[in-house]
């Protein structure tokens, strides 16, 4: 790493800089955990197809998003001058991050309407993609429209100190509203589960008792997504919000250093909740890893790389059990919520 350039453009602190050295080579850390952890998820989603799995092929988009948020992070040193290297990285750090929201929040959707409603949501996939490139495009697109509007900002480039409410109606605000509404959601969720899962009793059957299961599962897993967001948002909020009070370029050391800390973890923790997921747990033994590797590359493509033992059911096995309640259960109406 390049010492030299970082200690020669420290906007943040200009007396001292290498405060801007440390708080680099944080976000260069950070950054490069993130990176790592994205390219281990798709590697998992690829070797043992889940894919195949609607729902695990939109975690693979999120984390796609993630990925190029990440490397988005990494990319040069510290700036000091509005330059076009420096509006290319606050673009694309715009734009993936929306993109990482909007897939969370379609993620959601997809439980949610999986869930409430048992309808089959593979059609929407194409409206998932629309909604996730698309909007962040046009909302990191904003500020360009000032010649000033992406610049150096303290850590990073991105929208510069001199557009406060700009940064918090193009992003805090939204990510905030976005994480406490998801919260809701899966609190509404889980508990409409529970009414769903009492009005079955009595009906028992293998494919009700693993539907129980399966939705169980993924609430269980996919919750945690909203958490990330408020995770690596609280301190970053923070930094700014200190940021738009103080006048002039005023930075507090410690507020940067867990602004850097956080902000680029968004690839690593959403690698922490995919493998909470059992199914994913159950084939990290390098045996398995190395069985699905070689049926990747082998002509005997008929070969599934699953584990006999395992507890969970393949990904493909599991949106098929998906789709197959979607249009064989029908949703519990609001009348039957009290009933016996």
């Amino acid at each position: 790493m390049n010492n030299t350039t970082t200690t020669t453009s420290c906007q943040p602190f200009p007396a001292e800089p290498h405060r801007c050295t440390v708080i680099l080579n944080i976000r260069h850390a950070m950054a490069s955990i993130s990176l790592i952890s994205c390219i281990f998820c798709l590697f998992i989603i690829w070797v043992f197809r889940k894919y195949e799995n609607f729902a695990q092929r939109l975690i693979a988009w999120l984390t796609i998003a993630a990925l190029f948020d990440s490397i988005a992070y990494v990319m040069g040193d510290l700036q000091d001058s509005v330059t076009p290297f420096c509006r290319a990285q606050a673009f694309f750090l715009s734009y993936f991050d929306w993109a990482s929201l909007l897939w969370v929040c379609c993620i959601t959707f997809n439980l949610y309407w999986n869930v409430i409603h048992f309808k089959a949501t593979k059609s929407f996939e194409i409206v998932y993609h629309i909604i996730c490139w698309v909007i962040p495009l046009i909302v990191a697109s904003i500020p360009f429209a000032k010649s000033d509007g992406y610049g150096p900002a303290g850590l990073w480039c991105w929208i510069t100190n001199k557009y406060t409410v700009m940064r918090f109606l193009l992003w805090y605000v939204p990510v905030w509203i976005a994480a406490v509404g998801l919260a809701i959601v899966y609190i509404y969720i889980r508990w409409k589960l529970k009414q769903q899962v009492g009005s079955w009793e009595g009906t028992y059957t293998p494919e009700n008792q693993r539907m129980k299961e399966l939705l169980r599962e993924d609430i269980s897993d996919l919750k945690y997504y909203p958490l990330v967001y408020l995770i690596i948002s609280l301190f970053p909020t923070i930094n700014r919000i200190q940021n738009a009070v103080t006048p002039g370029e005023s930075y507090v050391y410690p507020l940067l250093i867990l602004h850097t800390l956080f902000s680029p973890l968004q690839g690593f923790l959403n690698a922490i909740v995919f493998t909470f997921d059992k199914d994913t747990r159950s084939r990290l033994a390098l045996h398995q890893l190395w069985a699905a590797l070689r049926s990747r590359f082998s002509e005997r493509h008929s070969v599934k790389p699953y584990s006999v033992g395992s507890s969970a059911p393949p990904a493909n096995e599991r949106s098929l059990l998906h789709e197959s309640a979607a249009s064989s259960v029908s949703p519990v109406s609001s009348g039957d919520d009290t009933g016996t």
